[in-house]
């Protein structure tokens, strides 16, 4: 009946629309947790990126790092190099070992003669002949007549010395004059081999190959009166006080590079060897031939140091192989080397021509 009939919507119509909404609203949460994980996965390849970044920067610091570490340990190692060689260039010269047998620091004896064959020793007669340019270029060698400054007398005008031995005289003779205030050492004898060129005076063991004459290395000296005489250096006389030249000379000598060699009944010698090398042997009032005794105790690895006002030096010993040649270390920018005339090189280094460049 019409009137009794109710109206009811259809139970499958509120599913259908039940079911949309809640289709809605899980596309709808699915959608917010999709951005979510996109987000996520952004914020994460991000982070992941700023992490890589951070390795890549990390590696890179390391890498920096590890150069600035490889640096520094170079540096430290660097260092620990320059410390123990003092700042140094380091390099080795190639030398002929039979060069064992030349320069200023030789032992001559009857076991240890002058190598240099007497054929190949020029007479200062033959020198005398030499233009100054070819005693230069030649023997290293300079005439002292054209050369001196008047403050000694020559004997004669066939005078020659080495020129770095020559150099020396020069300063040792001013040095005399200004403190002493005379000009009358003589010089008997420069350069010479032979005993011949000299008088009967000279002794036997200044003949060729045994002495450092023949070097160019030493001098003989006396002193001139006012009257024209020589008289022995050594000697006490009236109007000339020892200490005034003898003791002079004996005291200072070491300073420019000279030792006392001796004296004769008419002379007295003084080699150049060098400095330190002089100074050392005077202060410790050493030989000659023990004072190369002990330098060949000291090696590249154990160098003997030397100070001479405030000037520090190192001297070694490097022995000569029994090859042709001899690799010699040597130190900084200034040295020298001589043989000792025994089978071995001497080695001085001026620590001042030390320096850390390469």
């Amino acid at each position: 009946m019409p009137e009794n009939r109710r109206i009811h919507k259809h139970p499958l119509g509120g599913i259908v629309l039940a079911s949309i909404v809640l289709l809605l609203i899980a596309a709808i949460s699915l959608t917010i947790t999709l951005t979510a994980l996109s987000k996520g996965k952004d914020d994460s390849q991000k982070d992941d990126n700023v992490e890589d970044s951070s390795d890549d920067k990390s590696s890179s610091s390391d890498d920096k790092n590890s150069s600035g570490n490889s640096s520094g340990n170079q540096n430290q190692n660097q260092n620990q190099n320059q410390n123990q060689s003092g700042n140094v260039k380091i390099e080795k010269i190639e030398l002929e070992s039979s060069q064992s047998g030349f320069g200023p620091l030789l032992q001559l004896d009857d076991q240890h003669l002058y190598k240099m064959p007497v054929e190949k020793l020029i007479s200062r007669s033959a020198m005398s002949g030499l233009t100054a340019g070819q005693l230069l270029r030649d023997y290293n060698f300079v005439s002292l007549f054209n050369g001196h400054n008047g403050n000694f007398i020559l004997k004669d005008r066939n005078l020659f010395l080495d020129k770095e031995v020559s150099d020396a005289l020069y300063a040792m003779m001013d040095a005399y004059v200004n403190e002493i205030g005379h000009k009358d050492i003589y010089l008997r004898n420069a350069y010479y081999y032979d005993k011949t060129e000299d008088d009967n005076n000279t002794p036997d063991v200044n003949e060729a190959l045994l002495n450092p004459h023949a070097l160019g290395t030493a001098i003989d000296i006396q002193i001139q009166t006012s009257g024209g005489g020589q008289l022995p250096l050594k000697n006490s006389f009236a109007g000339y006080p020892r200490a005034e030249y003898y003791d002079w000379f004996i005291d200072n000598c070491h300073k420019f590079g000279f030792i006392h060699a001796g004296d004769t009944t008419n002379y007295s010698s003084f080699r150049y060897i060098g400095v330190p090398h002089s100074t050392y042997i005077y202060e410790k009032n050493l030989t000659f031939d023990k004072y190369l005794s002990e330098i060949r105790g000291f090696d590249y690895n154990n160098k003997k140091p030397i100070t001479v006002n405030g000037t520090s030096w190192w001297v070694y010993y490097v022995k000569a192989d029994e090859a042709e040649t001899t690799l010699v270390p040597v130190i900084g920018t200034k040295y020298s080397i001589s043989g000792d005339n025994a089978g071995g090189f001497i080695v001085t280094v001026d620590q001042s021509g030390i320096n850390a460049s390469k």
